[in-house]
């Protein structure tokens, strides 16, 4: 278990560093090694989304699509609410890069429903900044300067101190 879950963090790393092939291999042993045994079905939803956002980094949205419907139907599965929230703050910012605010604004939603105010801040911050952007996007500058103040006053309770410069 600690060895798939070692590679999830090469896989990051690998993704990190630009080596997409490396990331993508790494990915599908992790699938190889998880997908047949129940109790490493998490590791498997994992690899899925990861390789969603994998290639949604290269805006291959078909790829990416469907990676991470793979991903939320193992997370529902496993009521990992959290894993949920992944999945969908992916789709929003899929959709917001296609340019479909209304599809992106909507997953964005649906990610901030699954979190839980007291434990998930850095995640609701980070939300609540892409919903920002989409509401400047729209010229709804007072509801995205709301959602930025909001954001924020998160990152300055947890001394988040790389998010409160982006904010």
């Amino acid at each position: 278990m600690r060895f798939i879950e070692f590679l999830l963090h090469i896989g990051e790393f690998s993704v990190s560093q630009g080596e997409f092939e490396t990331a993508l291999h790494i990915y599908e042993r992790v699938l190889k090694e998880s997908i047949e045994d129940k109790d490493f079905e998490s590791f498997s939803a994992y690899a899925y989304l990861s390789k969603g956002d994998l290639y949604s980094r290269q805006a291959d949205w078909e790829n990416s699509i469907s990676y991470i419907s793979k991903a939320s139907e193992l997370f529902e599965k496993q009521r990992d609410l959290k894993g949920l929230a992944r999945s969908e703050n992916l789709l929003g910012t899929i959709y917001g890069d296609k340019g479909d605010i209304n599809q992106a604004q909507y997953h964005f939603e649906q990610s901030l429903s699954y979190l839980d105010p007291k434990k998930d801040e850095t995640m609701i911050g980070m939300l609540e900044i892409n919903l920002g952007i989409l509401n400047n996007i729209q010229g709804n500058y007072d509801i995205a300067l709301s959602y930025y103040q909001r954001a924020l006053i998160k990152f300055e309770q947890i001394q988040d101190m790389r998010r409160i410069a982006e904010a």
